[in-house]
């Protein structure tokens, strides 16, 4: 019977590991004749990067030899699931606190919404790399009192920054309301991402400025999927959804990307808000035969919207029932926001009483049906 030394023991937890196999890392660890730090530290590791958050803590406290290299994939996990208080407690059992242990307790605080606490750690540390120079840049521009000034001079007293740190800084001003800064810092990278680009077209279509927004776009050297998502959704929420559609069919002729299901919910919002009907359908569709794409429920929503803009209550009842997937609450709104427009009290309270059964506890949609005209004098719809 095949016996593994520390070495090949080691390397089969983490083979076991990586195919999430914890059952047969943990009878590899078990029929171990001896056991070194750097196997302990492995099953550590393979119970934290799987999610056994508890089962690598017990672990832990039976390790006969404690050192960081072992707390430190469990604190990271910690730190990734957003549990504040079991990462603090396993930094403070921390003999010895590295640049690693400091920046995942920090990333803890940051995703914990406590940014008062995540500087504290920063500030001491004794050095900053970039991991931890990006981790407190992120956790700055995400705070409440997200305050532009101290998150630029954090980024100045940066001693190296990559395309991430730039992204981070360009995303803060663009939806601070500061686009034409986010685009002149764009202008200064001497290479940037969709990422970038996407902050700044994000930034200027919430100010309105389409035109500056489609330029950015048009700078990119290759078109990706998220900027071209981004700027539908600016032509659609500020009024133009015609323009939307426009670059969807310029995509189509240029054949660059391949729509997924966040640019077809998109453009199909756009439709329904051009009141497109026909185009919609076709659109809706073409998904699954050109694209291969199976449409979710958002997508079903967003058909129930156009089609009810458009006065067709009935069809999109009837696609509420014949749907494969079951519709959510907002299917159920859209149908009862149409029926409101178009004045049909009787099918609303079917659409209220549907969306209540999905929001309980809420009492928007018996608002929005007390709101109807004529709601007391129309008879209830039956099914």
């Amino acid at each position: 019977m095949f016996v593994p030394d520390d070495f090949s023991g080691t390397i089969l937890i983490k083979a076991f590991s990586d195919r999430q196999d914890l059952e047969s890392a943990i009878n590899v660890f078990d029929g171990m004749q001896t056991k070194d730090s750097v196997a302990w530290n492995a099953l550590v590791s393979a119970n934290a990067v799987n999610g056994h958050l508890e089962t690598a803590s017990e672990i832990l406290d039976k390790m006969p030899m404690l050192g960081s290299s072992a707390m430190n994939p469990l604190l990271h996990a910690y730190s990734q699931a957003s549990m504040v208080t079991q990462a603090k407690f396993v930094f403070e059992k921390m003999r010895e606190r590295s640049i690693i242990s400091m920046t995942a307790l920090l990333t803890a605080y940051d995703k914990g919404g406590d940014y008062k606490n995540a500087r504290i750690v920063f500030d001491k540390m004794p050095q900053h790399d970039l991991v931890s120079c990006n981790a407190i840049v992120t956790a700055c521009s995400k705070s409440e009192t997200q305050n532009l000034q101290e998150l630029k001079h954090i980024f100045d007293r940066m001693h190296a920054r990559d395309i991430v740190s730039w992204t981070i800084l360009l995303q803060a001003y663009a939806q601070s309301g500061h686009p034409s800064v986010a685009q002149a810092m764009l202008a200064k990278l001497p290479r940037y991402d969709s990422l970038s680009a996407t902050a700044v077209i994000e930034g200027y279509g919430k100010a309105g400025n389409l035109s500056r927004a489609r330029a950015v776009l048009e700078n990119l050297p290759e078109r990706h999927l998220e900027p071209c998502t981004v700027l539908m959704e600016a032509y659609s929420r500020n009024g133009y959804p015609l323009e939307a559609v426009h670059l969807f069919r310029t995509l189509e002729l240029e054949g660059s990307i391949e729509p997924d299901g966040a640019m077809f919910t998109t453009l199909l919002s756009a439709c329904s808000h051009g009141g497109l009907v026909r185009l919609g359908l076709d659109y809706f569709a073409a998904m699954a035969v050109d694209h291969s794409l199976t449409p979710s429920p958002m997508h079903y929503s967003c058909v129930a919207d156009m089609l009810g803009r458009a006065g067709l209550l009935q069809e999109v009842e009837d696609l509420a029932e014949k749907m494969p997937c079951l519709p959510i609450d907002s299917m159920w709104i859209a149908l009862l926001n149409a029926c409101k427009i178009h004045n049909d009290p009787g099918l609303g309270a079917l659409a209220a009483d549907k969306a209540s059964q999905l929001r309980p506890g809420e009492c928007v949609p018996y608002v929005m049906i007390a709101g109807f005209p004529d709601s007391l004098d129309r008879p209830l719809h039956h099914r």
